[in-house]
């Protein structure tokens, strides 16, 4: 099967995101643990019938495009995504089956990671679906787990657990075909913001005049 079905990713990647919060949605989109070393990335990758393509800026690299002519389907990939700076280790270069890059525009010579990521994969989905190429699926059983995990993470109350945990065992939600956000939200959301900020300016006037002239 071609296409994207999980991600393993380096703990340590994840040690400068302050907010708990913030540590936990971004643990509950990586579905195949944690591996340490570069080289453990490589061998893992091979195991598991996969090509390994890495982020690069040198000569060697070639150029990621969404609608590649000619280029055959997409294999099975783990992709390695290097710091703005630094980029990828000698040791994940050394391995990597294929360099890619982002051709970049204007004065941009590169993008931070997070960004770069989302735009590889993004051009990766591209390049799938104008080749026709069936998406990977995950085993119904391997599915189920996954959705149990992340279900449960995203609950913020006994009451929201147990009603995702139930909801998950009948095989998760119905998906929005359209997911497109209605004008009714949009002018929701606006009306939330609003009022936050009439409360932060409320809270700052009562701080400024207990601190007195």
């Amino acid at each position: 099967k071609g296409g994207l079905r999980s991600t393993p990713y380096r703990r340590e990647t994840l040690a400068s995101v302050r907010p708990p919060y913030a540590l936990r949605t971004q643990h509950a989109h990586f579905a195949s643990g944690t591996v340490a070393p570069p080289e453990r990335t490589s061998t893992a990758a091979q195991a598991d019938g996969r090509q390994l393509w890495v982020t690069d800026l040198s000569q060697e690299a070639a150029p990621l495009c969404a609608h590649a002519a000619g280029e055959p389907a997409l294999p099975r990939l783990a992709v390695v995504v290097g710091s703005e700076g630094a980029g990828v280790s000698k040791t994940m270069l050394a391995a990597a089956d294929r360099r890619v890059f982002l051709p970049m525009c204007g004065f941009t010579e590169s993008l931070n990671v997070s960004v770069a990521a989302a735009l590889v994969l993004q051009r990766l989905l591209d390049r799938r679906d104008a080749s026709g190429a069936p998406f990977g699926a995950l085993p119904a059983a391997e599915a189920a787990a996954l959705r149990a995990r992340w279900y449960a993470d995203l609950a913020r109350s006994e009451e929201q657990l147990q009603l995702f945990l139930e909801l998950a065992t009948r095989g998760g939600a119905e998906p929005y075909l359209d997911t497109r956000r209605p004008e009714a939200f949009r002018e929701e959301q606006r009306a939330g913001g609003k009022r936050t900020a009439a409360r932060r300016r409320a809270f700052e006037g009562e701080a400024g005049g207990e601190q007195g002239p």
